[in-house]
């Protein structure tokens, strides 16, 4: 497992996906582009869940 750090809120996902979130910034990024991403999620109470990020040039993640 390994958490996404995204707009002051912590993802918490498998280590496959969160990879794949980074590379597609960096891409997006790379192009000025920016892109919708759907990131399945455990919530507080450890059911799974899934939040929407908004990728672009300006997205700030962190990849734990």
């Amino acid at each position: 497992m390994k958490s996404i750090r995204y707009d002051g809120s912590v993802i918490v996902t498998g280590d496959a996906i969160a990879d794949a979130v980074a590379q597609y910034a960096a891409a997006l990024g790379a192009n000025g582009r920016t892109g919708l991403v759907r990131v399945p999620t455990f919530d507080e109470a450890g059911q799974i869940d899934e939040v929407e990020l908004l990728l672009g040039p300006a997205s700030e993640i962190v990849v734990q």
